[in-house]
């Protein structure tokens, strides 16, 4: 009897554990059911703003979810404008330091810079990253991932989903594309069109 019961605590203890673990779960917490594959690990969770980050090991891919309450003073665009703002100023200039007081302003050169595609009303942003979430690549070509990043509107809920895919850049394929479209159906996709001249710099 008392192998039994040891034996079923060390389940439900295992099942908590993969529980902490599980996108969805945790995702649901928060009003939001994503049909994120289980080989996906959460590794990071922040409340200020929300944002999820999990990694598939076997692969060495990531995905990061951030959500954005919105005011009912807020135009969703506005905010992803400022977004998206935030993040390609990593790759327009930065400043290389050199012995003395000598400084050359570099930036990341065409083969580098953030892109645009659009599918439809379906945009992604794409860029070329570090390993994880590192961003700022300007200074070096140790890029080691690929990332995709697209918008949504939670009309239910007034909030903005951005969900961010990392693919490592050796292994990289059409999966990014299959893992959007697939997966976010149940939301409004944000299309980027009207920022496009963000990208000319």
């Amino acid at each position: 009897m008392k192998f039994h019961l040891i034996w079923i605590i060390i389940l439900l203890v295992y099942i908590v554990s993969c529980a902490k673990d599980d996108p969805q779960s945790k995702l649901k917490e928060y009003d939001l059911n994503l049909p994120i594959s289980s080989s996906f690990k959460i590794v990071q969770i922040s409340k200020s703003p929300i944002i999820f980050s999990a990694e598939d090991s076997i692969e060495n891919n990531f995905i990061k979810i951030k959500i954005t309450p919105l005011s009912k003073s807020q135009r969703a665009m506005d905010e992803v404008k400022n977004q998206v703002l935030r993040t390609i100023s990593n790759y327009s200039f930065s400043s290389a330091p050199y012995p003395g007081q000598l400084t050359q302003i570099i930036n990341c050169g065409k083969r580098k810079k953030p892109k645009l595609q659009h599918f439809g009303d379906f945009s992604l942003m794409i860029l070329y990253a570090r390993d994880r979430f590192g961003l700022s690549i300007c200074d070096s070509d140790s890029f080691s991932h690929m990332s995709y990043t697209s918008f949504y509107l939670d009309e239910k809920l007034n909030r903005i989903i951005e969900i961010e895919y990392r693919q490592n850049f050796r292994n990289r394929s059409d999966q990014y594309f299959k893992f959007f479209n697939r997966n976010f159906l149940n939301l409004k996709p944000i299309s980027l069109k009207s920022i496009d001249t963000l990208f000319n710099f």
